[in-house]
Formats: structure tokens, sequence, C-alpha cells
């Protein structure tokens, strides 16, 4: 018998009422009720508000600066910045004697006597080519077909990317598309300039 009691799986289960109902309802515990409903429906009228008709975005930051930036020396097979001019339909487009694209490299420091940051030597013309004609990273080929692009050489010299606005140092990169031809001081190159028709 103890045996078949335990194997029982049909068992039925019961519990107690109070006055043939199965909870202790008191008025109490109705205007607790109440005051949870209310509170509930103020709770979302308040701040369902904002969200349906998109006002007073709550929006929580937070900022991360590291106590001290590192420098990383480029190379080839460290970075690879590719870049290409395309419509919105992602065609190449032929820029040729139009545009004059320049990467510039920018190396900044903070001047001990000012505490701002201040060009510490002249900035860089970078050169560039076809990736297909660049020495890239292992991987790189496998993300993407780069034979359309243009890449950054930086196996020509030594650079240092790094920093920030808010730090010692920044060493940065920048595109510049320019309608006339410059130097390597970035000096315009007079005559150079394509027609405004074809910009």
């Amino acid at each position: 018998m103890k045996i078949g009691l335990l194997v029982w799986i049909f068992g039925n289960i019961f519990n107690f009422t109070i006055n043939k109902q199965p909870k202790f309802k008191t008025i109490l515990g109705a205007v607790f009720s109440l005051i949870t409903l209310l509170v509930i429906i103020l709770g979302i009228v308040i701040f369902g508000r904002d969200f349906y008709k998109r006002k007073n975005p709550k929006v929580l930051a937070q900022k991360r600066v590291p106590a001290n930036y590192s420098k990383v020396n480029l190379n080839n097979k460290v970075l690879t910045l590719s870049w290409r001019i395309e419509d919105s339909n992602g065609k190449e487009l032929d820029f040729s004697g139009i545009l004059f694209p320049q990467i510039i490299y920018n190396a900044m420091a903070v001047d001990p006597k000012t505490k701002n940051l201040d060009f510490i030597e002249p900035l860089k013309i970078l050169s560039y080519r076809r990736c297909n004609e660049t020495t890239n990273e292992p991987n790189f080929y496998q993300l993407k077909n780069h034979d359309n692009w243009y890449c950054v050489n930086f196996d020509v010299e030594s650079l240092l990317l790094g920093g920030y606005w808010d730090g010692d140092f920044n060493n940065y990169f920048s595109l510049q598309l320019n309608a006339c031809k410059h130097d390597q001081n970035d000096n315009k190159i007079e005559g150079s300039c394509a027609p405004f028709e074809k910009i």
C-alpha cells in the first residue's frame, strides 16, 4: 500500500476555503488594491506619455577616459586604412582630374606653457595606392575584395597613432577632398583646379 502511494501520479490537490471562497477578502484589502491599481495607472500615464510622444528622452551615458593613452607604431600589417569615392548605389566614381584627395597625418602634444594641444611637427601628406598593390594585414581580403579601393601606404615612414583631445597628445589622420592640387605643404597649386561644372 505504501509503495502504491509513492508512485501515485493522479492525486487530487485540495485547498482550504473560507465562506466558500478561496481567498479571505476584506475592505482594507480592497482599498490597498485600488491604491496599487491607481499607482500603476499613474506610472504608465506619466512615463508612457513621453515614450509614446517621443519627448524628454531619458539617456544614461558613461564616459570612460583611460589614465594614459598609448601610441601604436603603424605599418601595413598593423592597420589597413582603405577608402574610395562612390555614389549612393555603391558604384565607384572616377574622380581623376576633378577631386584631389589627401590623407593628412597630424601630431599634437600639450604645450607646457599654454597647457593646450599644439602641433609639434609639420603635417604630413601620406601616399596611397590601390589596395591590391599594398602589403596588407593577413585577413584583409577575407573580409571584402578591396581591389577597387585605395589604401594608405604606412610603410613609407614611421608613424605613431594614438591619443585624444583630452590627453597629453593626439596623433590622428584626416581625409581632405580638394578641388585643386596641393603640394606636400598643403599649399594650393595655381592653375590646377577643376572646372566648377565638373565638380
